[in-house]
C-alpha cells in the first residue's frame, strides 16, 4: 500500500506550499498536483489528477488535504469514490 497525495489551486498565483506539506507529514510518497486548474473541472480531466489515476494500483490510498481539492461537487466526488473503488483505492481527505 503507498499513500499517493494529490494538491491543487485554482490559479497561478497560489502556492501548493501548505498542501504538499501537509501531504507529506501525512505520509504521501508521492503527491501529483495541478496548478491554475478550476475545481469545476472533472478530477479525472485535469492533467495532474489523469496522471495519478495511472499511477495508482489496487491497495493505495489517494490523500487530499480537503475534499474541494479533489470535487467541487457531490456528484463528482461520488463518481471519483466510486471510480477508485472499482480499482481498489480509497479517498482520504486530512480536513
Amino acid at each position: 500500500m503507498a499513500v499517493i497525495g494529490y494538491a491543487r489551486v485554482s490559479t497561478e498565483e497560489q502556492t501548493l506550499d501548505s498542501q504538499l506539506g501537509e501531504l507529506e507529514r501525512n505520509g504521501a510518497s508521492r503527491v501529483f498536483s495541478d496548478v491554475g486548474v478550476s475545481g469545476a473541472v472533472p478530477a479525472h480531466r485535469r492533467p495532474g489528477f489523469a496522471e495519478l489515476l495511472r499511477f495508482v494500483r489496487d491497495g493505495d490510498v489517494v490523500l487530499a488535504y480537503r475534499l474541494d481539492r479533489v470535487s467541487r461537487s457531490a456528484s463528482d466526488a461520488l463518481n471519483l469514490v466510486e471510480r477508485l473503488d472499482a480499482i481498489g483505492v480509497e479517498l482520504r481527505t486530512l480536513a
